[in-house]
């Protein structure tokens, strides 16, 4: 199995300026999933795409391969599906073939280890005449029934039409799920077929409220630094 295993980390981070390179519980924030993925007994080689030149330092001090990213996709605008596009390229050109699956992973996902990453792909392979992808989810706090929104007249109404919702009580909905950003697997042909990560056949790995920490902005961060510090002291506990 050939898996391409992409890191994109640009520089221009809005929420939490220079986050991807931020210090977090003594490692830079990339370095966690950088090192997650060296783990992993399904990847050879981990890439990083990035614009900015202090990420990419950062990037081959932990080992990873470095895609310089050219300028238009480091914009707003760019989507994770033009980067992987051009770390394809890059791939192909280099290796002179194609990867069988191209798995993403968001660096700003530190608490998703090497286990889910394997666990995530050993579903995919229970699934493999089914599945064409694999995706990473987390149960949505609360039902889209209770989502409102605010109307033109600067009202409140209810997001999805049904009588009543917000008086019924959470366990009488079905559970929903949500992509927590952790990780994407896909074929690599679907994927150049389709240009997405969630085509009709995706399935989803699920993963607990505490991996699936996402960091955005400041107080991400220093959740993410607690449950670490605490995850830590748990495994010394039991040491």
């Amino acid at each position: 199995m050939n898996i391409l295993c992409l890191i994109p980390a640009r520089g221009g981070s809005k929420g939490l300026p220079r986050k991807n390179v931020k210090n977090l519980c003594g490692k830079p924030l990339i370095g966690w999933t950088i090192e997650a993925a060296k783990k992993s007994k399904y990847i050879n080689e981990v890439y990083v795409s990035s614009d900015d030149k202090e990420i990419l330092s950062v990037a081959a001090s932990f080992k990873a391969k470095c895609i310089q990213r050219p300028s238009p996709l480091a914009s707003d605008q760019a989507t994770s599906i033009d980067v992987t596009l051009h770390a394809l390229r890059h791939y192909q050109e280099n290796q002179f073939c194609l990867p069988d699956f191209v798995l993403l992973l968001q660096c700003t996902s530190p608490l998703r280890t090497e286990k889910h990453i394997d666990d995530a792909i050993e579903l995919y392979q229970s699934c493999e005449k089914q599945a064409e992808a694999v995706i990473s989810v987390k149960e949505a706090p609360h039902p889209p029934q209770w989502l409102r929104l605010i109307n033109e007249e600067g009202f409140i109404e209810p997001y999805i039409k049904e009588p009543d919702s917000t008086e019924q009580m959470r366990q009488n909905f079905n559970k929903v799920y949500m992509p927590n950003g952790a990780l994407y697997f896909i074929k690599t042909e679907i994927f150049l077929d389709q240009k997405t990560f969630q085509p009709q056949r995706t399935i989803p790995y699920i993963m607990d409220e505490v991996s699936s920490v996402d960091i955005d902005h400041l107080l991400d961060f220093e959740l993410a630094s607690l449950l670490i510090n605490a995850l830590e002291r748990n495994t010394d506990d039991k040491s």
